[in-house]
């Protein structure tokens, strides 16, 4: 049931348990206010949707690959497509808009067909897709960080600055064992830990210090201490403190010769082979070193008591981290709160797990001007553009920190 009554310009629609209720942005800052600076275990969930200002969605990457085709190539894709829409993969993107479906549909064809039966062109456009869509994440990172973007509105480090921030406000009063912050990304952009090195926050990537910056899954245990005070008895350690967790890997990432994953800096230094690509085979990626590492590290931090995950720019369309997530809200102790754009894709999530308490998703409200041909049917219905699932929408929401600030 929805209830009415708001101003069309401050409506949102809030999802729990069974209801649907329409809500304002005062309510949205008042529900994470009460759960964001309690004394939980707070964890973050951040996706591509996040850094969109400056790099762009792979829908729209595709979209932009799809156009600059010419001659053969294009007549290949298109050929491609034609083929893939006429499977139950392909049926539900009839547009062929969803790059990840069709990658993981191509991916399959090129194992299961000889060599000699691949002339369409199958692993030139694979490889040339998963190029063109690493290129938009270390074009858009890069020449943001290096001063090539001029246009602020084109800029996503402010954002990141700006909601590590409001963070670090509601941990403010929260004791000791709750002063940790984890932060999980399936992006392989550097943000995050640019946002927290330029806020002068202290945090660890799973990287030893030091010249040889090795990737090791203890130093995630790892605090750092405040010496300052040295007459007292026991040091305190530093709070707030922040733990990356980069799920899919990073544009810094490189493997050596012995296996060894190490930090790297500039553009082109970052070892591709440690990045998951959006194929069929990404759960099958995910069970090497050091992802499987990684996604054991977000089982352990989902399942702990008490946790809250707030989530930003994830449109739910990797099966591997949703069933962590439906795993953990199976707990009664565990709360998600999900900032979501009312794609076809987010609500079907949504639906999964209808009727969990601890499910919390904030979207645009239905617009009740919308005049539908078929009002009784499922999904037919137009939302309202109050931009839910922005990232600065959700820092907006996030002033209620400024209030804990004077108490």
């Amino acid at each position: 049931m929805v209830k009415s009554g708001l101003d069309d310009a401050n409506k949102y629609l809030l999802y729990q348990g069974e209801d649907q209720n329409e809500i304002d942005e005062i309510k949205v800052a008042s529900l994470l206010n009460e759960y964001l600076t309690a004394n939980i275990n707070l964890s973050v969930l951040l996706g591509s949707g996040s850094s969109i200002l400056s790099i762009p969605i792979m829908g729209t990457t595709f979209k932009e690959y799809k156009n600059q085709l010419v001659g053969t190539e294009k007549d290949n894709l298109e050929y491609l497509m034609g083929r893939y829409i006429e499977t139950k993969m392909g049926a539900s993107d009839s547009n062929v808009e969803n790059i990840e479906l069709f990658l993981s549909w191509l991916s399959a064809r090129i194992e299961g067909m000889a060599e000699a039966e691949l002339i369409k062109g199958e692993n030139k456009i694979k490889d040339d897709l998963i190029q063109k869509l690493l290129l938009s994440v270390k074009s858009g990172y890069y020449d943001e960080v290096n001063g090539r973007v001029t246009n602020n509105s084109k800029k996503s480090l402010p954002l990141y600055r700006d909601f590590i921030s409001k963070l670090v406000t509601t941990r403010a009063n929260a004791d000791d064992s709750h002063d940790v912050v984890n932060i999980f990304t399936p992006n392989y952009d550097l943000y995050v830990e640019k946002a927290l090195d330029e806020v002068g926050l202290p945090y660890t990537d799973g990287f030893r210090s030091g010249l040889e910056s090795e990737f090791n899954i203890a130093e995630y245990g790892r605090r750092v201490v405040d010496t300052t005070k040295r007459y007292r008895d026991k040091w305190s350690t530093v709070s707030p403190f922040f733990r990356v967790y980069k799920l899919h890997g990073s544009l810094n990432w490189q493997k050596d010769s012995n296996g060894r994953v190490k930090k790297v800096y500039g553009m082109g230094n970052g070892s591709e082979e440690l990045l998951i690509a959006p194929t069929s085979s990404k759960y099958a990626d995910t069970q090497g070193f050091p992802f499987s590492d990684l996604f054991r590290e977000l089982s352990v931090e989902m399942l702990k008591p008490n946790t809250v995950l707030l989530i930003n720019g994830y449109g739910f369309g990797d099966e591997h981290i949703n069933n962590f997530l439906i795993q953990a809200l199976g707990r009664p102790d565990f709360t998600m709160i999900a900032f979501i754009e009312p794609t076809a894709q987010q609500l079907k999530f949504v639906e999964s797990v209808k009727g969990r308490f601890g499910a919390i998703f904030v979207s645009n409200a239905k617009n009740p001007n919308y005049n539908s041909l078929n009002p009784d049917e499922d999904g037919n219905w137009e939302y309202l553009d109050n931009k839910a699932h922005y990232f600065s929408s959700l820092i907006k929401f996030m002033n209620f920190g400024l209030e804990n600030e004077g108490e």
